[in-house]
């Protein structure tokens, strides 16, 4: 296994925010994570990407233990993360910014170079490279944030809700970016509620409630299982068809 997390619970005083979560993701796997406002989540990619500690329990990347290692050093050894609200530095290009996560590992300025170039390529914004970050629109935003995790070279990415706010046009995009990551060798974890495009794109997708991982299989396992229909998907959504083809059918469909 490539991560793996083993009773992982993280606290805040009295609130159990993750509570005993065992995960595992195989190599080049690329694994929703779904589940209500409030089901731990991003505190989940937090703790597993070194920005909390975890309150019980270990997080172990390839084959490394985690506990006490920075976000700094666990994005070096190839785990990377996005935000749900876009972290860019606004005063600078979109290619400098993507220079920053290049600079990860890259400390040749002209190799960085070549990798943020890459980067901006792979998402779609290379024509773009030379524009100031600020008063990019949403869907820019976005893909800046993803360029920028690429840069770092990472093995596995985690990616918290890279279609939010997105127009449906815009997310079937971002779901063919995303499926070309994976398909590169890159695995991927993906927060999303836009579930129809979680269904299309992902080989397994995990469930969060109450801070418990409460389901974990196949998408058709997922769409009938009644823990899942009952915490988060509801039972119109439970009745609604396959995603077909290589595209996202419904996408323009989400879960809140």
């Amino acid at each position: 296994m490539l991560l793996e997390t083993s009773a992982l619970t993280k606290r805040f005083g009295g609130l159990v925010a993750v509570k005993n979560v065992d995960l595992q993701i195989g190599t080049h796997e690329l694994v929703g994570l779904i589940g209500p406002n409030g089901a731990g989540k991003t505190t989940l990619f937090n703790v597993i990407s070194g920005y909390y500690a975890p309150s019980e329990g270990r997080v172990v990347f390839d084959e490394h233990d985690l506990r006490g290692w920075k976000p700094h050093r666990i994005t070096r050894l190839g785990l990377c993360r996005t935000f749900q609200v876009t972290r860019l530095f606004t005063h600078l290009s979109l290619l400098d910014n993507t220079m920053v996560g290049a600079l990860c590992h890259e400390r040749h300025p002209k190799r960085a170079l070549e990798v943020a170039q890459w980067a901006l390529d792979q998402v779609g914004l290379s024509d773009r490279a030379s524009n100031i970050a600020q008063g990019l629109p949403i869907g820019h935003r976005k893909k800046l944030e993803l360029a920028r995790a690429l840069a770092t070279k990472p093995r596995l990415l985690l990616l918290d809700e890279v279609m939010g706010g997105l127009s449906p046009p815009e997310v079937r995009e971002m779901s063919d970016t995303i499926s070309r990551i994976h398909a590169s060798g890159i695995g991927v974890v993906l927060i999303e509620h836009v579930v129809s495009a979680v269904m299309c794109l992902c080989q397994r997708i995990a469930v969060l409630h109450h801070g418990e991982l409460i389901a974990l299989g196949t998408p058709p396992e997922i769409r009938n299982d009644r823990r899942v229909i009952e915490a988060y998907l509801g039972e119109s959504y439970a009745n609604q068809t396959e995603c077909q083809g290589p595209g996202l059918g419904g996408t323009e469909g989400s879960v809140h």
